[in-house]
């Protein structure tokens, strides 16, 4: 796949389009995306996803900066396992936000031969958000592509969306998040060097921290699988400040692997949060805490036995637990 962050960069006599934040590629995304690959092959087209970093909403104060489900690096993977010929991350900044929908699509169209353009209900495109479904119908007729609009995808609780999905997570909600997402949330960073307060107490755990512009968990602990080196492993996550131990600490990310001891300093570890167990807590003493996280282990034990092995991203994303209503 293509990866560039202008539109001279990547050239096309003809191509398909789709434009939008697409943070989290969640099913609503894969419900645009999988459609317009699956024509566009069979009209031997190459495909083009246009995003935005930072993220529009972002730029505009209305989303703090650490807001996004998938971090750009890992939504151009996204892109890549679902079979995206080119992935435009285009910077937005105020001349950007001040450009009228007409002059961006104008631009776009002349630079990949835009045949066809898929939008999601709702979406606005340009200055003011001008660019709603008639402006851009009036649009797509004078530089000659097509304009499909696809509806919502809905279940019977609501909508799926990146705002519903950060909400779930914000809350610790991860099991609700990964039900829109059709995966499991997750964070990648490199395991760092803790103080061992969970070897003292004979819970060793991997530390790591968020990622920046990562969407931060409530904290409590989790049902999680981490995996490091290629290997996933059953595991517990703890997300909070120790308050056991401090009155006053950094956010950290602690995860105990079930049944493996593994030195992983320095590496790179990625998490996937499955269940929320419970609130992060203070004990009156560290002997308590070691009981309450057995209880955690054990609740986490039973979970994970009827959850299968998570399947990569790349050999789900075509598939919709959930029809378009």
């Amino acid at each position: 796949m293509l990866l560039a962050s202008d539109f001279d960069s990547i050239r096309f006599d003809a191509s398909v389009a789709a434009i939008g934040a697409y943070d989290g590629f969640h099913i609503g995304h894969r419900s645009i995306l999988v459609p317009m690959i699956a024509g566009a092959r069979r009209r031997k087209l190459p495909t083009v996803l246009v995003t935005f970093s930072p993220l529009p909403a972002v730029f505009f104060g209305r989303l703090p900066v650490n807001s996004r489900l998938l971090l750009p690096e890992e939504g151009a993977e996204f892109a890549a396992a679902l079979g995206l010929d080119a992935m435009i991350s285009v910077p937005f900044d105020r001349s950007l936000a001040d450009q009228s929908a007409d002059a961006f699509l104008r631009r776009l169209a002349g630079a990949i031969g835009m045949k066809e353009l898929r939008v999601g209900e709702g979406f606005s495109l340009g200055k003011n958000r001008e660019g709603r479904e008639r402006v851009l119908a009036g649009v797509a007729g004078r530089y000659g592509f097509d304009l499909i609009v696809h509806p919502r995808l809905r279940l019977p609780d609501g909508e799926i969306s990146s705002t519903r999905i950060r909400a779930f997570l914000r809350d610790g909600d991860v099991s609700n998040a990964k039900r829109l997402l059709g995966y499991p949330f997750f964070i990648r960073n490199t395991i760092l060097h803790g103080v061992r307060l969970g070897t003292k107490i004979g819970i060793p755990t991997l530390n790591l921290r968020f990622p920046d512009e990562k969407i931060v968990l409530a904290n409590g602990v989790y049902v999680t699988r981490t995996e490091l080196d290629g290997v996933r492993y059953d595991s517990v996550t703890a997300i909070g400040v120790r308050p056991t131990f401090y009155d006053k600490s950094d956010l950290t990310i602690e995860s105990y692997l079930l049944d493996a001891s593994v030195d992983g300093y320095g590496k790179a570890a990625r998490i996937d949060f499955h269940a929320f167990i419970r609130p992060e807590m203070k004990f009156s003493n560290s002997s308590a805490l070691v009981r309450q996280v057995g209880s955690d282990i054990d609740f986490a034990r039973g979970y994970l036995a009827t959850l299968p092995l998570d399947a990569d991203f790349s050999s789900t994303a075509n598939d919709f637990p959930y029809q378009v209503r």
